[in-house]
């Protein structure tokens, strides 16, 4: 029996697939933000596993590690802007990867101020 791997094969495989594009549209996105990427989500995958998920894929992240992550973000301290960016790259690869996250991100925080602040700031632009 082969012996498993854990997350970061499946990991680099997404992301050797799906890393140079935009999530829409297809455009090439700049390798600045391919790497921001990679390291976002190997960030959020060793934080899964402190909070402990083991995920033996990341084929197998579903809404109830994201909605972790984004209490363990509130919980940090992180600001709305930087959970929002965070999120955003899980759906950048949610459909290649995992399937679609449902989730609104209004139903993925304890304390709704946290995103209520995030869409006032999308809405005054």
């Amino acid at each position: 029996m082969q012996k498993h791997k854990g997350w970061k094969p499946t990991l680099n495989a997404v992301l050797k697939a799906h890393n140079k594009s935009a999530s829409l549209g297809g455009k090439a996105v700049s390798f600045a933000a391919q790497v921001l990427r990679r390291e976002t989500l190997e960030q959020c995958f060793k934080l899964l596993r402190e909070l402990g998920y083991k995920l033996p894929d990341v084929k197998g992240f579903k809404e109830r590690h994201l909605t972790a992550l984004a209490h363990a973000w509130e919980a940090k301290g992180l600001s709305p802007s930087s959970i929002q960016n965070r999120i955003s790259v899980f759906r950048v690869f949610a459909g290649p990867s995992t399937g679609e996250l449902k989730a609104d991100e209004t139903e993925l925080f304890p304390s709704k101020q946290t995103i209520s602040v995030t869409f006032c700031h999308e809405q005054k632009r």
